[in-house]
């Protein structure tokens, strides 16, 4: 399982993270679902999944927001390997959408979800479980742009996966798994491949840790122990 969840985490890194609790308010808003809208965004994700899969730079620039894109360009030089080659070097792939179930879909602004439950497959072996995966997009230049993805491993609440088994979807009516309106902010573009790598580890059980190096890379780790990378490097 670690193996697997480590997968994961290179796969769709830098990950969005959200405070997502078991417990739920009586008064949990009932969740919207827009076929319309979900019918857009799966096709956006898919052709995103298609130019991840089949290496295709300029679907994939097509497909993805530019803050996705800059943050994407910034990590990779940020490790000195190779843009954009880099971008698809990546030890898992994207899930399908086929046999899965939107459970939520919605828009907010410029920002959108679509919340999907049933067995996530990233393609590392093993038998897949019913976990939630939601997508992230945000509408630039006309269009709806790919943004991110979070994995949710239900393995430690499996009451709430009895619950959307049974199609109670109280749980994810939290507003986490909604759009926030507000489109993330375009990080700064680093010039190009950095003279060191340089990493920042954080231990911090019980608490929550934010972190700014050179105003530029930002970071936010929650009861963990952990190292990222640290985007423009290091210097002499």
């Amino acid at each position: 399982m670690k193996k697997r969840s480590l997968l994961i985490a290179l796969l769709i890194a830098p990950v969005m993270m959200f405070t997502i609790t078991s417990k739920v308010s009586a008064q949990a808003t009932k969740v919207k679902l827009d076929p319309q809208l979900q019918a857009h965004l799966g096709g956006v994700y898919m052709q995103w999944r298609e130019a991840m899969i089949k290496k295709k730079f300029n679907l994939w620039a097509q497909h993805t927001a530019v803050h996705k894109q800059i943050t994407t360009r910034n990590r990779i030089l940020s490790e000195k390997r190779s843009y954009p080659a880099a971008i698809f070097a990546v030890p898992a792939a994207p899930p399908t959408l086929e046999g899965l179930k939107a459970l939520r879909v919605e828009s907010k602004g410029a920002t959108a979800t679509a919340v999907y439950f049933g067995k996530v497959d990233f393609g590392v072996g093993g038998k897949p479980t019913d976990n939630l995966i939601m997508l992230s997009f945000v509408h630039e230049k006309g269009a709806w742009k790919y943004s991110n993805l979070d994995f949710f491993n239900l393995n430690l609440l499996k009451d709430k996966r009895k619950e959307l088994l049974a199609g109670k979807t109280d749980f994810i009516a939290q507003k986490g798994f909604g759009p926030t309106g507000v489109p993330p902010i375009k990080p700064i573009q680093i010039r190009g491949t950095v003279p060191y790598i340089a990493k920042v580890l954080v231990q911090c059980p019980g608490r929550e840790v934010r972190v700014k190096v050179n105003k530029i890379s930002d970071h936010r780790f929650q009861h963990n122990k952990i190292s990222e990378v640290i985007i423009g490097g290091a210097k002499n």
